[in-house]
């Protein structure tokens, strides 16, 4: 049972925890380490399956904090033992002394709404390095905790868990944008629960369509494919077109590293007709990024990757529509043009490279560094002796370096 089911059984008009005995918080403490023993599981990864906090966890097994039932729960899911270590806490509550709970209202919920759009805009304009911390630190420190401990009603409770589940794929989408791809990996995993756990099954596809792009990105074809069909899946049962077209698009991605180019314009032809049915008013507002332009993009990446160079930059230049907020993908797509010259035309080339440094001024972005590699290895590759090439590359070290 997930996180979820373990707050929704003290939502409603409840406002107050009761406090906890010494002796039966012994035992409660004695019997988590004693299955922790069995089973050769740390603290630290008990807290991490559990979705508390280690030091909060460490306090409550030695019997500095209360436990709660959710807590008890929660740990007893990953040790195989729920219904033993609930009725321990509940063995651990003496009545008589009530503290208020904090009771999580509508201003609360606009607010957290607000501030994830505020540091998705930060991550879109200024890169990764910039807005992670911020979301992963909301999210741990404020809104796991109002979920946690917070009383609220059903409703409430799952437009919560829907910002939380935002908030963890925005720090997992920031990790990956800083090259932290382990720490992307463990947001993505949160947000697919949080995300079902808030019943929210659109953004869940929208969840494993960015896991694609990641696996895309680390160059796993195969696993970025059954993470685009599993999207896919998700948005016909939702009946999101824009997110199948995304989906559809990211698993042509995973052909085209393989060179598969069949299967490549099959996907991308699926992804035509998907988005031919999206309309403005029918997509929600975490998948707005996707518009015509963006399709362009990814239609540009999958034929550059195919070797089509021509084609790729035709595509490219019609992502003229961007949304001006979106600097990081418009300094991609810069770079993504500079590579369809890099073959015939290394002015060209540097050129547009230098559009997309200059364009990328106030980023931090692993992934905007590793765009610029590609470039100097393409144009290296050909072109290593032409002065235009080593004074792009000299100003590539001297930019990018000014940054770290």
């Amino acid at each position: 049972m997930g996180i979820y089911e373990t707050v929704r059984r003290s939502t409603g008009p409840q406002v107050h925890t009761p406090t906890i005995g010494t002796r039966g918080m012994t035992e409660f403490g004695d019997e988590v380490r004693r299955l922790m023993t069995e089973q050769g599981l740390s603290a630290r990864e008990l807290a991490r399956r559990s979705h508390w906090d280690a030091s909060h966890l460490s306090k409550v097994l030695n019997g500095r904090k209360p436990v709660t039932r959710g807590l008890a729960a929660a740990v007893g899911d990953v040790l195989g033992a729920r219904e033993a270590l609930i009725s321990l806490a509940d063995d651990a509550i003496s009545p008589g002394w009530n503290a208020p709970q904090t009771r999580v209202a509508a201003a609360d919920i606009e607010a957290a709404r607000e501030i994830t759009r505020t540091f998705r805009s930060l991550d879109n304009k200024f890169g990764g390095a910039h807005a992670h911390s911020l979301a992963a630190t909301y999210l741990d420190s404020t809104v796991i905790p109002m979920l946690r401990t917070g009383s609220y009603t059903e409703t409430t409770g799952q437009e919560l868990f829907s910002i939380a589940a935002q908030l963890a794929h925005l720090a997992a989408w920031t990790a990956y944008d800083m090259g932290d791809h382990r720490r992307a990996q463990r947001y993505f995993a949160k947000a697919l629960e949080l995300a079902a756990a808030a019943g929210d099954q659109g953004f869940g596809g929208e969840i494993l369509a960015a896991s694609s792009h990641h696996a895309i990105h680390l160059g796993n074809a195969a696993r970025a494919a059954e993470l685009a069909r599993a999207s896919q899946q998700v948005a016909r049962k939702a009946d999101i077109p824009a997110l199948l077209a995304e989906a559809c698009t990211l698993e042509a991605g995973s052909h085209a590293l393989t060179g598969d180019g069949n299967a490549c314009a099959a996907s991308l032809s699926r992804a035509e007709e998907a988005f031919s049915r999206a309309e403005t008013t029918d997509t929600p507002e975490w998948l707005g990024y996707f518009g015509e332009g963006y399709l362009a993009i990814r239609f540009a990446h999958c034929l550059r990757d195919l070797g089509d160079s021509e084609q790729a930059r035709r595509y490219a230049q019609h992502a003229a529509s961007l949304d001006p907020g979106m600097i990081r993908t418009r300094v991609f797509n810069t770079i993504l043009v500079a590579t369809t010259y890099a073959d015939a035309d290394p002015a060209q080339a540097c050129s547009k490279g230098t559009e997309a440094l200059t364009l990328a001024a106030d980023l931090q972005s692993g992934r905007v560094t590793r765009y610029v590699t590609d470039l100097e290895q393409r144009l290296r590759k050909r072109h290593a002796s032409e002065t235009v090439v080593k004074q792009f590359r000299q100003y590539a070290t001297e930019t990018l370096g000014a940054r770290t």
